[in-house]
């Protein structure tokens, strides 16, 4: 059950539309970039996990303040009420393609437990109508970019190896090597993307989930201290 139709209040509504500015604006980056920038769709997925643990934490407050719950019911919606987390975290560890369908299908699925709960419960008159608008324009969000990107199921990847210095820049043996940083990207005087490797015996790292294009690497050292070495000379790849 809902109370009577309304508009959602003012703070609401700035923050609940509010939430949608980036992933509209990512989105919008890749409709204007008019390059593949593969750091946009890590943005995305990002922002989505955020906002969906956050909405699915919301049903831990509804099973505390809901006088109409039975205790059964608050159990299943304390319980409910971290599985979005759960799934965000697990999704993230997944490809491009896979993650997407499972970003989408974990809105839907909150959505729906929305609706069941408002069966249950008196809910604000803006609550679902305003739910319904946000699933929509965060899942039509997550397919445009993903198209736009050109993601495929698992990407393509880069292997990159190099060897350890020897030597700091003024000839002194180095004894200090605390790891390294790895640059990518489409633009070779603007990298887009960065992992920082730790462990001085580290030589090699894979770049997974590039969709096709023209791609840049460069590998800088850093020591104990955070002291970074400069970049090496951009190596180009083209992925099909």
């Amino acid at each position: 059950m809902t109370q009577s139709a309304t508009a959602p209040p003012p703070i609401v509504a700035w923050l609940g539309y509010g939430g949608l500015l980036p992933f509209m604006g990512l989105t919008a980056a890749a409709v204007f970039s008019g390059t593949k920038h593969p750091w946009l769709v890590r943005a995305l997925f990002d922002y989505a996990a955020v906002i969906l643990s956050f909405i699915g934490a919301l049903h831990w407050g509804f099973a505390m303040s809901l006088p109409q719950l039975d205790p059964r019911q608050q159990r299943g919606m304390y319980a409910w009420s971290v599985v979005p987390s759960l799934l965000a975290w697990v999704l993230l560890l997944l490809p491009p393609l896979a993650a997407a369908i499972g970003f989408i299908i974990g809105f839907v699925a909150q959505l729906l437990r929305d609706l069941n709960l408002a069966r249950k419960a008196a809910l604000p008159g803006w609550y679902l109508p305003l739910r319904r608008r946000l699933t929509v324009v965060v899942s039509l969000c997550i397919f445009v970019l993903l198209a736009l990107v050109g993601c495929s199921p698992g990407g393509h990847s880069v292997t990159l190896s190099w060897t350890a210095p020897t030597q700091h820049i003024d000839g002194s043996p180095m004894r200090d090597l605390a790891g390294y940083y790895v640059y990518f990207g489409t633009d070779a005087k603007r990298y887009s993307g960065a992992v920082q490797l730790h462990g001085a015996t580290v030589n090699h790292y894979v770049v997974e989930n590039l969709p096709p294009g023209k791609y840049y690497f460069s590998i800088a050292a850093y020591t104990v201290t955070g002291v970074q070495s400069g970049l090496s000379p951009p190596v180009m790849k083209q992925i099909p």
